[in-house]
């Protein structure tokens, strides 16, 4: 657990978050591209930081996946960072980010 929380203070995201912060979005670790309940009780797709291209873009892999798997259908999704919940979320639509929260 310390490894992991020392590894999540590095990362500029949690640049002043609390140890009790830490250890809570370091508790729960999602699988990438999967779906379920956030920290926060809302149903998100987590998906791994390392396939966005930029802020607005998604690798072409994950977006024809997104696309296929969850359709025309606005949905809302979270960053993670080696499974662990980061503060970017917003909504996905036909596989393209639409909005940032």
């Amino acid at each position: 657990m310390r490894e992991l929380l020392a590894h999540l203070m590095e990362a500029d995201i949690f640049k002043g978050a609390s140890e009790e912060e830490l250890k809570k979005r370091g508790s729960v670790l999602h699988d990438d591209l999967s779906s379920g309940d956030t920290l926060g009780d809302e149903w998100a797709i987590f998906i791994e930081d390392k396939h966005f291209v930029d802020e607005w873009n998604l690798d072409k892999e994950t977006s024809a996946y997104l696309k296929k798997t969850y359709g025309k259908e606005s949905e809302y999704f979270i960053v993670i960072h080696n499974g662990a919940e980061q503060h970017g979320h917003g909504f996905i639509k036909n596989g393209k980010i639409v909005q940032w929260g």
